[in-house]
């Protein structure tokens, strides 16, 4: 961390941001025993680093800033096998005493974690198996302020074929994670993102390399009526055909799913091919019988 922007409470045990961070590293340490007594102030940087990781998905700002100032390794891959970064978005409950029952955990200050960690060197194209980025997190999250920091720092938009552990390749465009959505995430975010996306230069029609499958299809898969509006206003093609030779419509007939998704495509214009054949049939038949008549 730069002198410059090196915040002065650093330097101060008894200041309230130092203070906070003590209590969010011993909540961590409470529930994670495997880091020991890591308060003494002279652990290790892995030691750091797996603390940052969980501070990070805690959403903890003064406790990411006093490691980072420590020099915890933004990179280090830790719990669950992924770098800090990958973990931002991560969905925490906690219990909410009013009512007994457990919550998604608000975190205001992601978009200043996240800041944090890419000035200090994170790896903006780390990912996860499938070539899961934060990107594709953070549109997953609907987190819009998020999304266009990442972008603004270079963030590939289209998403990257990686290699997963036994050697296939494999890619997951971004656009896809707009149909999935992480839990309680508001749809209504989706039009922006998108917006967000294709203004950055991302293929809306990209498929991705296991199905073949578009976010639209995707997005026919969940059932959800109001994305795949917002995917083809912004220029998603509702022909385009995955592994099967399927396109969104009719994958929507064979899912069978409870939504009127079909009505919808067909709403926005998508082409029913089953039936315009049939009817082209019945009427070639109907021109026939008047021929011989």
């Amino acid at each position: 961390m730069s002198e410059s922007n090196r915040p002065a409470w650093l330097d101060d045990k008894d200041s309230e941001e130092m203070k906070k961070s003590a209590s969010q590293a011993e909540y961590i340490v409470s529930r994670l025993p495997e880091f020991g007594s890591l308060m003494s102030g002279n652990f290790s940087t892995r030691d750091a680093a797996k603390l940052l990781a969980e501070a990070v998905a805690q959403g903890y700002l003064e406790l990411t800033v006093t490691l980072l100032d420590r020099g915890a390794d933004v990179n280090s891959v830790q719990r669950f096998h992924v770098p800090a970064l990958l973990r931002v978005q991560e969905q925490v409950k906690e219990h909410r005493e009013e009512d007994d029952s457990w919550v998604v955990k608000e975190k205001p200050h992601k978009v200043k974690i996240v800041d944090l960690l890419l000035k200090h060197g994170a790896d903006i194209h780390a990912h996860r198996s499938r070539g899961y980025t934060a990107l594709h997190d953070a549109v997953a999250a609907g987190d819009i302020e998020t999304m266009k920091l990442l972008i603004a720092n270079g963030a590939d938009v289209n998403g990257r074929e990686v290699r997963n552990d036994g050697g296939s390749k494999q890619y997951t465009p971004v656009f896809h994670k707009c149909a999935n959505l992480d839990e309680g995430v508001d749809a209504s975010v989706v039009p922006e993102m998108i917006k967000i996306l294709v203004d950055a230069g991302a293929d809306i029609n990209r498929q991705d390399n296991d199905q073949k499958t578009t976010a639209l299809h995707e997005t026919v898969f969940k059932g959800k009526c109001e994305i795949a509006k917002a995917l083809i206003a912004a220029g998603i093609s509702p022909e385009i055909r995955d592994e099967r030779s399927l396109t969104a419509l009719e994958l929507a007939k064979k899912v069978n799913n409870p939504n009127d998704i079909v009505q919808c495509l067909k709403d926005c214009g998508a082409r029913d091919y089953v039936e315009e054949e049939k009817i082209a049939a019945q009427s070639a038949q109907v021109k026939a019988c008047c021929t011989i008549v």
